[in-house]
């Protein structure tokens, strides 16, 4: 086991300068990111170029290597540095395969949630399921990039600290979140009532048999601010309109009652999507408290000319998972709904492909995932680690998908303080 601060002494001198060539040439564009408070990284692999390799990428941002070749040595190593971050190959000649190895960590009692990725040439999807349930978190093909390899390992560094602190203060303050939680059972128990009758408004994904709709939806509060509503609007075009209202509180359940009738109302075949934005607008107006807002995504589908008419109010992007290439956000700006007379809200109309499949979803899951606040108040960490854990599951069935993207937010964030909604739908 070597801690590299040098050349590794098992690779040849030129195959070094080789590797370290490519790296300078990728210089120019690489990912730059902030030291990582010495973070300690334990890369594991057989292969010594994917050692100089990822030495030479991780060093230069901060990052203390430690490096071995042997999986039977993997648990030890663990165990003695304690790292931040594990990088694991695959498949070894003897013993114990990279799967093996992160089963026999995550199940170690000291095992504290340290991100695992996998670093592979493996393609098979049942290799990646195989990966997720031994317990990582991240694939990365091979060859590896100097640019995906620092933003993978760094966001993922960033998610597990944040973890650390939510855990730290949720034990700096237990016997007050004992005490409160004794307190509110009663309470509870009379609000249940209410989520029943939110959660009796929102249709489910078989309604629409002809689609194939993926949808999680969690309610943090007393009274659920997020709502969706999805319809078949004609012979083959579909509606899908996601919305989160200001607030979370008992007044917020007259106005996702007011959401589902609007839409009902004015999501249809014969109105675009901006005309039936613009209805609501002028509906909510009249219907929300002063200073309260909504902000919501709605989107048409047309199948049979396989176009997309989407429109955005002041809500997260929409993310796009082409079925061949990365995934994208629809980058659309507006204002909020229910606060201005004339709102101003971008749409986009564009092609899509059969296989294709789009994302709606509320800030709950971009925001708490870095935990927004007086530190950063940046969606982009939360909007890198949503389009790498959709991608990641690209080709599990679409609720299967959303389902296993939501139980990776949890385990990063275990106190959520928000609602969640994420809504899949396969073009």
């Amino acid at each position: 086991m070597t801690e590299y601060l040098t050349q590794s002494s098992h690779v040849k001198p030129g195959d070094h300068a080789h590797v370290e060539g490519d790296l300078k040439s990728k210089q120019a564009t690489a990912v730059q990111m902030q030291p990582e408070e010495q973070c300690a990284i334990l890369i594991v692999d057989d292969d010594p170029y994917s050692h100089i390799l990822l030495h030479g990428i991780l060093s230069t941002n901060g990052y203390r290597i430690i490096q071995i070749e042997d999986s039977q040595q993997a648990l030890k190593a663990y165990l003695d540095h304690r790292p931040g971050v594990l990088l694991l190959d695959c498949m070894f000649p003897e013993g114990p395969d990279g799967f093996e190895v992160c089963r026999q960590i995550v199940s170690h009692p000291i095992y504290t949630g340290e991100p695992i990725l996998f670093t592979t040439s493996l393609t098979d999807p049942e290799d990646v399921m195989r990966g997720f349930d031994a317990g990582g978190v991240d694939f990365m093909r091979k060859p590896l990039t100097q640019e995906e390899t620092i933003a993978r390992v760094h966001t993922h560094w960033t998610f597990y600290k944040r973890q650390i602190q939510e855990r730290n203060r949720a034990e700096r303050f237990g016997k007050q979140l004992q005490i409160a939680e004794q307190g509110l059972t009663v309470k509870n128990e009379r609000l249940d009532q209410v989520r029943e009758g939110q959660l009796a408004l929102l249709t489910q994904p078989d309604a629409l048999p002809e689609i194939e709709v993926g949808i999680c939806y969690e309610s943090a509060a007393e009274a659920g601010g997020d709502f969706y509503e999805m319809q078949q609007l004609g012979e083959d075009t579909f509606g899908f309109f996601v919305a989160d209202v200001s607030g979370h509180d008992l007044r917020l359940s007259h106005v996702t009652g007011a959401l589902k009738a609007l839409a009902l109302g004015f999501m249809n075949d014969s109105m675009s999507a901006t005309d039936t934005i613009v209805m609501m607008n002028h509906a909510l107006l009249k219907i929300l408290p002063d200073m309260d807002y909504v902000t919501a995504c709605y989107m048409k589908y047309h199948r049979a000319a396989s176009r997309l008419e989407i429109i955005n109010a002041a809500h997260p992007n929409a993310l796009l998972l082409p079925k061949e290439g990365p995934p994208r956000y629809l980058e659309l700006t507006g204002d909020v709904l229910g606060m201005f007379d004339a709102a101003f809200c971008e749409t986009d109309i564009f092609d899509v492909n059969p296989g294709d499949r789009i994302y709606l979803y509320t800030d709950g899951i971009v925001e708490e995932i870095i935990g927004i606040g007086e530190e950063t108040g940046s969606r982009g960490v939360g909007e890198r680690w949503l389009s790498l854990a959709l991608e990641q599951r690209r080709t599990l069935p679409i609720q299967q998908q959303c389902n296993n993207v939501i139980k990776a937010f949890h385990a990063q964030n275990p106190l959520t303080s928000d609602d969640v909604l994420l809504m899949g739908v396969q073009l």
